[in-house]
């Protein structure tokens, strides 16, 4: 906790200083931050970013979405001049942290710092991520959906728990299809295919994947995409 505490006044004391009359401004004109600006140009948008996040025209929601779209930028712009590696990610991370102090009930910053460490090797890490989303919010659908698929990388030995995660996250939010696509996913792990088609076909209605990694860090196959392979890879009565 101290590190992070230490973070936060990194973060507000220098990332966020930019002169009040500068965020009037930009508020006034209706530019907002968003993923698809910082996309198609990091840098322009980071400034908007910080303009937004040092605002105290937003309220709590707005500003954590500023900062976890800010940090987004970061991201791009510290992997391509540094190098592919998380100890470029310092200030990423450190936003991502604020952002989420900021707002608790946002979780979009933690799940993404999930998948950052999935994506760089460090299983651990990831999973006590994934404990403290777990502890603040035990009703989270989307966090035990999150889990899962983050787990499907990994072989056999993870199977039990992606099944038990993604039936939580079914049982909490039934009408969601993500976490049908989750449970339909791990039912497919665990070599129960006709269930994980019944499953999938849940979460081919209204599927988003887009919409649940809005980072765009956990590549998500089409549930329809799936069902046409395990069609294609299951045997026939006559074979």
């Amino acid at each position: 906790m101290k590190k992070i505490s230490q973070a936060l006044v990194v973060l507000s004391s220098f990332y966020l200083t930019l002169p009040a009359a500068s965020v009037a401004q930009t508020l006034a004109g209706g530019q907002f931050c968003t993923l698809q600006q910082v996309k198609k140009n990091a840098a322009s948008a980071i400034d908007m970013c910080k303009l937004q996040a040092n605002s105290n025209q937003l309220s709590a929601s707005e500003k954590s979405n500023a900062l976890f779209t800010l940090g987004y930028g970061y991201m791009l712009v510290d992997l391509q001049q540094e190098g592919f590696s998380i100890n470029n990610l310092g200030r990423t991370i450190a936003t991502w942290r604020m952002a989420t102090a900021i707002d608790q009930s946002n979780m979009k910053p933690l799940l993404a710092l999930a998948s950052l460490n999935r994506i760089f090797m460090r299983p651990q890490e990831a999973e006590l991520i994934y404990a403290e989303i777990e502890q603040r919010a035990p009703e989270n659908w989307q966090a035990y959906t999150h889990h899962s698929l983050n787990l499907r990388s990994i072989d056999e030995p993870s199977t039990p728990t992606r099944l038990a995660l993604s039936e939580k996250a079914v049982a909490l939010q039934p009408q969601e299809p993500m976490a049908h696509y989750a449970l339909g996913m791990a039912l497919l792990a665990n070599h129960q295919q006709e269930e994980a088609i019944t499953q999938l076909r849940l979460a081919e209605h209204n599927f988003d994947a887009q919409q649940f990694d809005e980072a765009g860090l956990m590549p998500l196959e089409n549930p329809s995409q799936v069902m046409a392979s395990i069609v294609q890879v299951t045997p026939t009565a006559s074979e």
